[in-house]
């Protein structure tokens, strides 16, 4: 949420919208101070890593609508798939994954490429906002 739509809610749906984000913001009291804590947290990323690789995540982006739903729609395509990963991950991210998967001939060991997502999307620290 843009900060100054979290600045129109009022201090008890601040509050509120902090509690489902797992954020504690009992000892605050400025409305501006709970948004700074909220949008801190938010900003976050974790590093995971997977078959020797060390991926940043943004958890802003695993609490993306956009990427969520892909996420839940059932099974995805390669092409979804990769194109749901480039969101979240970035275009150099998933282009050093590619990489990191290539063999010497040029062939990518989509076995390696499909443990690494499966890696980053079951990460606890992920699902831990």
């Amino acid at each position: 949420m843009k900060r100054e739509t979290l600045l129109s809610l009022s201090g008890e749906e601040i509050d509120k919208y902090a509690e489902v984000l797992g954020i504690d913001t009992s000892k605050i009291r400025a409305k501006a101070a709970k948004v700074d804590r909220i949008e801190k947290a938010r900003e976050r990323t974790v590093e995971v890593e997977a078959m020797g690789l060390v991926l940043t995540v943004p958890i802003k982006k695993m609490h993306d609508k956009r990427i969520t739903d892909r996420m839940n729609s059932g099974r995805l395509s390669d092409s979804q798939l990769d194109s749901l990963m480039t969101d979240l991950l970035g275009e150099a991210q998933v282009q050093k994954l590619y990489e990191h998967c290539t063999d010497e001939d040029g062939t990518v060991d989509v076995e390696g490429v499909a443990l690494v997502y499966t890696t980053i999307i079951s990460s606890d620290e992920l699902k831990n906002f």
